[in-house]
């Protein structure tokens, strides 16, 4: 897609590394870019004003790496009240389905399949209102998704079937779901603001030899260079390029 990073990894048997410049999992202040230690720049408050409390956000940018990301990162308390408020999501993760995003997942989902046999289970990390699940399906994978919206949830969860779509966030899956084939990231990565623990979890719920799939959108593509990105600093707390997202796969162990 214009504008994205897509990234697909493996899983090996490498674990994540815990080197953090600026402890990132601890939500703050950066002084340095918490994924390469390189120097950054304060870009300013560049937010559309349209989008309630973002205005009290700076964005910042590697020099080096190029990942800008909200300063101060939001509080986990914070993303959980956008996520809480239906008509503040619908509004922006409408619940339309678009032909383009049903195309694009068939045509993703049809390669993975390509390449095996038998059925392949996969797990759509904030699946949003199923489109995905309801492809996958279709196609004869095993699927399962996860989203911490409760109206979206309800929505996905009448297209797939109850049991296969979890509320909350990947710490709150079910014990028994693990092994998959795909976990898939559809423009969600820049959603979390821990993501190492993201790609942590999302390694160990691979089977082995398992894709992470993950698209994201590219603080360096032409299109955003062209026209500027669509900052979002509650939401979106991370806005990665390709470098600075191929280290984080490496560091946690995936190739």
């Amino acid at each position: 897609m214009c504008g994205s990073v897509s990234a697909a990894s493996t899983r090996s048997a490498c674990c994540l590394s815990t080197r953090c410049p600026q402890m990132c999992c601890n939500l703050g202040v950066h002084q340095v870019c918490p994924v390469c230690a390189g120097d950054i720049k304060r870009l300013g408050r560049v937010a559309p004003s349209y989008r309630a409390g973002h205005d009290r956000f700076d964005i910042v940018e590697c020099r080096a790496c190029g990942l800008s990301f909200s300063q101060p990162v939001p509080s986990p308390a914070e993303i959980a009240r956008f996520y809480r408020a239906p008509t503040a999501y619908a509004e922006d993760y409408g619940s339309t389905d678009f032909a383009w995003q049903r195309r694009q997942h068939e045509e993703d989902l049809v390669r993975a399949q390509a390449k095996r046999s038998a059925p392949l289970r996969v797990l759509d990390v904030g699946c949003s209102y199923g489109l995905l699940l309801e492809v996958a399906d279709r196609l004869g994978f095993d699927a399962y998704g996860v989203e911490p919206n409760p109206v979206a949830v309800e929505v996905a969860r009448a297209r797939i079937g109850r049991g296969r779509v979890a509320h909350g966030t990947l710490a709150d899956l079910p014990s028994e779901w693990h092994s998959f084939d795909i976990v898939s990231m559809s423009h969600v990565f820049e959603h979390f603001t821990d993501y190492r623990a993201a790609l942590r979890t999302s390694a160990q719920l691979l089977a082995t030899g398992g894709v992470l799939a993950i698209q994201t959108p590219n603080r360096r593509s032409w299109h955003t260079l062209r026209h500027g990105p669509d900052y979002r600093p509650i939401e979106h707390p991370f806005y990665w390029t390709f470098r600075a997202l191929s280290r984080e796969l490496q560091n946690a162990g995936l190739q």
